[in-house]
């Protein structure tokens, strides 16, 4: 893990405010509505690039519900064509950190 976040660290940073832990056991849902109503565990929360929430999210919803709603996710968030090196790096940065 370490070996792949170190070759794949060198990149332009897209900075906003993250969750830091984006998935879905920390995402509450309205049902009714269908929409998010809450976010559980900000405890990871901060400035970082986009890509290190979006990495968690795409990894959280192919393992509960399948790799084929990856894609919707960012069409829906306006990616058309994600940054698969940016999505390999922090899924293993998000490894180490838990470790």
């Amino acid at each position: 893990m370490y070996e792949l976040a170190l070759r794949h660290s060198s990149f332009d940073e897209d900075l906003v405010f993250t969750h830091g832990d984006y998935c879905l056991p920390n995402i509450l849902l309205d049902r009714q509505l269908s929409q998010v109503s809450g976010l559980l565990d900000w405890g990871r929360a901060g400035i970082a690039d986009r890509y290190n929430d979006l990495a968690l999210a795409a990894r959280s919803l192919a393992r509960n519900f399948g790799d084929q709603w990856v894609p919707l996710l960012f069409t829906e968030y306006g990616l058309a064509s994600p940054d698969r090196v940016k999505l390999q790096f922090y899924r293993a940065l998000d490894e180490l950190v838990c470790l």
